[in-house]
């Protein structure tokens, strides 16, 4: 009986004769494709710990960052990878809110922690910046949030990210949109200047914020 190496040569044989040309790969890859991303619960909670270490907690995923590593236009940040993955975040945090969003691994993740307070008394305009993240991106950009008092909405001025967002009570729900990819925005106003929220979806995590 003939072994495998000797009909590979019989037909690598035959072929050449006939001017053909046959490739032969005893090594496939075994590495498999990356997986898609992953669809991420609602916007959690941040919990930022007394070691310098932060839990992000959602409805059904707990995510604990460590020590950040990096600062993004004053942003503590994470850009880290590993064998097993990637931890791609960033982070707001003032004296009356925390914030952070980003992507471990295939996951988004985001959380918001403070006390809101009331919308704004009229129409307002908050300048700060946003942070987003992806499987493939970590991006930081300057951001202009308008608050409209007549209809109670908020949106980005000519900003990388469209935001689209409602107030309601000094909270605010709404969805970004980054490069056609969208992701659902919780937060709210803070303090007697502050806007601040956290989104994540599929494939996409990161913050918001800005001062009038």
């Amino acid at each position: 009986m003939r072994t495998k190496l000797t009909l590979i040569a019989l037909a690598a044989t035959m072929l050449t004769a006939c001017g053909g040309t046959i490739v032969v790969d005893d090594f496939p890859s075994s590495a498999p494709p990356p997986p898609p991303p992953t669809a991420a619960d609602p916007v959690g909670f941040v919990t930022a710990n007394g070691d310098g270490t932060f839990t992000v907690t959602q409805a059904s995923r707990t995510t604990n960052l460590p020590v950040t590593n990096v600062m993004f236009n004053g942003q503590a940040s994470w850009s880290i990878n590993t064998i097993n993955g990637s931890l791609r975040a960033n982070s707001y945090n003032s004296p009356n809110v925390s914030a952070i969003g980003g992507m471990q691994a295939n996951q988004a993740f985001a959380g918001i922690t403070g006390t809101t307070t009331t919308v704004p008394p009229a129409d307002a305009t908050f300048v700060g910046r946003y942070a987003v993240n992806t499987l493939t991106v970590q991006r930081s950009g300057p951001l202009t949030l308008s608050y409209d008092i007549a209809s109670g909405t908020i949106a980005d001025v000519g900003s990388d990210l469209d935001v689209v967002a409602t107030a309601s009570g000094g909270a605010l729900t709404g969805t970004v949109t980054f490069e056609g990819a969208s992701a659902d925005l919780s937060g709210g106003f803070y303090g007697t200047d502050e806007i601040t929220g956290a989104f994540n979806g599929t494939g996409l995590g990161g913050i918001v914020y800005g001062t009038k």
